[in-house]
């Protein structure tokens, strides 16, 4: 009989311990914004003294962020699909498989690829942006912004960035300017609950609140190659997010409703060494090379 008591014992300890291997992770967010920025295209971890950037490690962290949430937007910046480790072409299905839906095209970007934004994205998953980016007659090239619902609350995610003061620079495109994108920007703005604006002008805050768009919620500076561990208040009222470049880190938006309300909360990944990797994605690159 003491025989028999302690095989049932041994097999729910077995059991239990089963299922808790098997156990789905807890789903901590309605919804899920993930971004990057100024990546550089590298798949390897900087040559800093901390060892981070990894594209392993930060889709292993993409990965868990999907896993976590009902919903999910992840979505690149800019100046990160130029990648001399594993070329650009190779570099996109990458990020599709990573689970990327967007990318804003800053006009940097443009000029020196323009081959590549016309013809290889063709068919990609993933959506191209720019509110500033057009023809020499005004038209735009990509898209002017992104639209995404996050329950009840309808967001526009629009670019308005790459300008220089060279003469010449852009002979080919025409960009529009700081003050017409504002402009576009403040006649749709009626149309959404809340903006997420990617930017690299310094003084894009302020010109926000000249414009009176008071419902940009969110700005991404790319101008800033620093991270600091909450976002900040604009003087428009957004909440500010900057990100170092090389990928060392990137921010996720986790929201969930609570009494009837979103509620937000801000979440900075630290792509280090040490963090687990994503060996699938370690197998796909061994296959694309």
């Amino acid at each position: 009989m003491l025989k028999n008591y302690k095989y049932i014992l041994l097999l729910v300890l077995v059991c239990s311990a089963y299922a808790g291997c098997l156990k789905t992770p807890p789903v901590l967010y309605d919804h899920s914004i993930a971004f990057t920025g100024n990546t550089k295209g590298l798949i390897e971890h900087c040559g800093c003294k901390i060892k981070r950037g990894r594209i392993l490690e930060r889709s292993h962290l993409l990965k868990k962020i999907a896993a976590g949430s009902k919903e999910t937007f992840f979505f690149d910046g800019g100046n990160s699909i130029t990648s001399i480790q594993l070329g650009r072409v190779k570099l996109l299905k990458v990020m599709e498989y990573m689970g990327y839906s967007a990318y804003f095209v800053t006009a940097y970007e443009y000029k020196d690829l323009q081959l590549f934004f016309n013809d290889e994205i063709k068919g990609s998953s993933i959506e191209f942006s720019s509110a500033v980016i057009a023809d020499n007659e005004g038209r735009p090239l990509l898209k002017p912004f992104i639209e995404r619902s996050f329950g009840r609350e309808k967001a526009m995610f629009v670019s308005v960035t790459g300008h220089t003061n060279v003469p010449g620079y852009y002979n080919d495109i025409k960009l529009v300017s700081p003050g017409e994108a504002i402009e576009g920007i403040k006649i749709r703005a009626g149309e959404f609950d809340w903006i997420f604006l990617i930017t690299d002008f310094p003084e894009m805050d302020l010109w926000i609140k000249e414009a009176g768009i008071k419902n940009v919620r969110y700005i991404y500076h790319l101008d800033k190659d620093f991270t600091v561990e909450e976002p900040y208040v604009s003087v428009s009222g957004a909440q500010v997010f900057t990100l170092n470049s090389s990928g060392q880190f990137f921010w996720q938006i986790g929201m969930k409703y609570e009494n009837s309300e979103m509620v937000p909360r801000y979440i900075l990944n630290d792509v280090k060494m040490g963090v687990p990797i994503d060996k699938d994605l370690k197998k796909y690159l061994e296959e694309l090379k």
